[in-house]
């Protein structure tokens, strides 16, 4: 309504055209599909389950309990509640074979 109420001179306008085509590029926020938002948040998923996985192998190394490939493919597998539990678990475990028991209960 004010563009048709109000005509600037053709010097203006053109200006005023190119300096709001240029702010409106400035200010435009890219659209991001609900496929894109849960990749990006399955990604961050991942990443904390592969950070959480990471520091309790960490653990269980630094406690002197031994990892096997086959447990450790294991506590990579579990979920983020299970690494939850499991992480506050090692702080307990006494021998290599606790591990092994903690995830024969799960």
């Amino acid at each position: 309504m004010i563009d048709w109420l109000l005509r600037l001179p053709d010097g203006l306008d053109k200006d005023f055209k190119q300096r709001l085509t240029t702010y409106e590029l400035t200010k435009a926020m890219p659209y991001v599909t609900s496929i894109e938002k849960m990749a990006k948040e399955e990604g961050r998923q991942e990443g904390r389950q592969e950070g959480r996985a990471e520091t309790i192998l960490r653990l269980l190394i630094r406690r002197r309990n031994p990892v096997t490939p086959a447990v450790e493919e294991q506590i990579r597998s579990l979920s983020i509640s299970q690494l939850e539990s499991l992480t506050e678990a090692v702080l307990d475990f006494d021998s290599p074979q606790d591990i092994e028991t903690w995830l024969a209960g799960r």
